[in-house]
């Protein structure tokens, strides 16, 4: 966004064009994991859908409250089904269950919702961040709970350990919670004071959290996220063994991870050293949450017949499992899987 627009870059930032055909001001942004193609905007006007990546929108507000005048300031999409969608403005929280063609108010109704947060694991609960404090629900929508009574801009939830919360506030800087919301603490070690107006965590599950403060630019801090343990390296699954066969060519494996080599039921994440070997075309492989949507990204690229690792930190599934998609064209590729520690 820039000015109220949209622009969009294919070359990780070198180059930016303008994608505004059809967009009028723009506050709050959204991508479908699924289908990247597919985009959401939102600001004054309500909300727009593009399904060609941005080259053209067109409007996406049946059911909002006034979108011709109301201002819509966050959007959240869920990654587990993202037909399913949240609107904040000042008239509450919206929600869509159909991609955005129809909206229905939710039971937070009546406060300004200036951010909206949902939990990786547990997409059934959310939070909304408001100028009269943060509230959550824990069934999607249907009924709210208010946490903290802060005025509040921003939130982001740990995505190696969504029990862990922060708050961007107007005044009091940054707030985290370590337990869902139910006590929150100030954290702000060598912050200037400052309206924070945006918060972001490196979605690897990687302890670093960035913050937006007003006239003082981006913050960092390191070590922010769930306490991390670490295992003895332990090989989870080596498919040269009896974990065979080879991933086939766009084929997957899910594995369950917790029980096994030091790692307990209440890891919500974990660290891991991927290496694929014995490829017999070239590829990529995708490691998720399992039953999760496939992300974009790639853990590991590989050539054929080259043995090929890297280190990864990745959330578990909700049985503790973690799914491994081999993108190739042909062939197959084997997997070796060790874990060297856990966040929870």
């Amino acid at each position: 966004m820039l000015n109220g627009a949209v622009y969009k870059s294919t070359d990780g930032g070198v180059m930016w064009t303008s994608s505004n055909a059809g967009l009028y001001s723009v506050l709050a942004l959204a991508i479908d994991p699924a289908t990247p193609a597919t985009s959401y905007a939102a600001g004054l006007g309500g909300i727009a859908k593009s399904t060609n990546a941005g080259s053209t929108w067109f409007a996406a507000n049946g059911g909002l409250t006034n979108p011709a005048t109301e201002t819509v300031t966050s959007l959240a999409i869920d990654t587990t089904t993202p037909t399913t969608l949240y609107a904040g403005m000042s008239a509450g929280v919206f929600k869509s269950t159909d991609a955005g063609v129809t909206w229905a108010t939710t039971s937070l109704s009546g406060s300004s919702v200036r951010s909206l947060a949902i939990d990786p694991l547990k997409p059934s609960t959310l939070y909304a961040g408001t100028g009269g404090g943060v509230f959550s629900s824990m069934d999607s929508g249907a009924s709210w709970t208010a946490l903290v009574p802060a005025n509040v801009n921003s939130l982001a939830i740990d995505p190696a350990n969504p029990e862990t919360i922060y708050a961007g506030t107007l005044t009091s800087g940054v707030l985290k919670s370590s337990n869902s919301g139910a006590t929150w603490a100030p954290f702000n070690s060598g912050l200037p004071e400052g309206e924070i107006h945006a918060l972001a965590l490196d979605p690897t599950g990687a302890t670093t959290l960035y913050a937006g403060v007003a006239a003082e630019g981006v913050w960092q801090s390191r070590g922010s996220t769930g306490a991390f343990h670490t295992v003895t390296p332990c090989r989870t699954l080596d498919t040269r063994t009896a974990d065979g066969p080879a991933l086939a060519a766009g084929g997957g494996r899910t594995f369950t991870v917790v029980g096994r080599c030091g790692i307990p039921a209440d890891a919500r994440s974990v660290s891991l050293n991927v290496t694929a070997t014995g490829a017999t075309s070239p590829g990529h492989l995708v490691l998720y949450p399992a039953g999760s949507a496939v992300p974009s990204n790639s853990s590991l690229n590989y050539s054929a017949d080259q043995t090929r690792a890297n280190n990864a930190v990745s959330l578990l599934g909700a049985a503790g499992d973690l799914s491994i998609l081999a993108a190739q064209g042909l062939g197959s590729v084997h997997l070796i899987v060790d874990v060297n520690g856990y966040f929870k």
